[in-house]
Formats: C-alpha cells, sequence, structure tokens
C-alpha cells in the first residue's frame, strides 16, 4: 500500500508541475502578444516618423536652390567691391591718418574755447536787437 500512495503523491506532484508550466505558458503567451502589439505600434510610428522627416527634407529641398542663388549673389556682389578696393587709395589714406595723428587735439580743444569765449558777448549784443 504504500507503493500506491507514493505512486499517487508523486502523479500528484507532476500534475501541480504541470499546472505551473500551463501557467506559465499563459504568462508567456500573453506577454509574447503584448510585446507583438509594442511592436507593431513602435513600427507604424517609426514609418510615421520616417515620412514626416521624408517631408521635411523635401520642403528643405525646394528651397534649397534659391538660397544658392542667394548665396551667389551676395558672392558676386562680395567681388565686385572686393574689386572696388582695388581702386582705394592706400597712400592717400595713410597720409589723411597721418595728419589726424600729428593735430593736438587739447590745443585744438582750448581754441575752441577760446572762440566761444569771445563769440558769446558779441552774440548777447547782436541778440538784444532782434
Amino acid at each position: 500500500m504504500d507503493g500506491g500512495k507514493n505512486e499517487t503523491d508523486r502523479l500528484e506532484r507532476i500534475e501541480a508541475l504541470l499546472e505551473q508550466q500551463v501557467e506559465i505558458g499563459r504568462k508567456t503567451l500573453h506577454s509574447s502578444r503584448i510585446h507583438t502589439v509594442l511592436l507593431i505600434l513602435f513600427a507604424v510610428l517609426l514609418a510615421i516618423g520616417i515620412g514626416v522627416v521624408g517631408a521635411t527634407l523635401s520642403q528643405a529641398a525646394a528651397g534649397l536652390p534659391a538660397a544658392l542663388e542667394s548665396i551667389s549673389g551676395l558672392a558676386d556682389t562680395a567681388a565686385v567691391e572686393i574689386g572696388r578696393l582695388d581702386e582705394f587709395d592706400i597712400a592717400a589714406l595713410n597720409e589723411v591718418v597721418e595728419g589726424l595723428a600729428s593735430i593736438r587735439f587739447d590745443v585744438l580743444n582750448e581754441s575752441i574755447q577760446a572762440l566761444t569765449d569771445i563769440i558769446k558777448p558779441f552774440a548777447g549784443f547782436m541778440g538784444a536787437f532782434s
């Protein structure tokens, strides 16, 4: 009789293990379904993102010829202005700068102040006749 009871216990343990395995299989199947749905959603969102990026790049590419033409025009204008620099008399400019450097501004300011002091009474005198 002990042999039969051991066999029954053994069968019950095997049955419990099989039930656990079935439960694990159900959970695995449920998890796989969720992962599949998430993967499909990710793929759809990725496709939409690629479409949006493609449309944005397409719009940017449409404006590219106008931008290149504008850059080309600016380069042409810069080339003309650089060509005009060749006509510029650097020696004369240096002479002007040297002349400005030789001016004593402190003496010039004193002269202007003296002239102002002389003109003020005369302006007041002339203002009396206006």
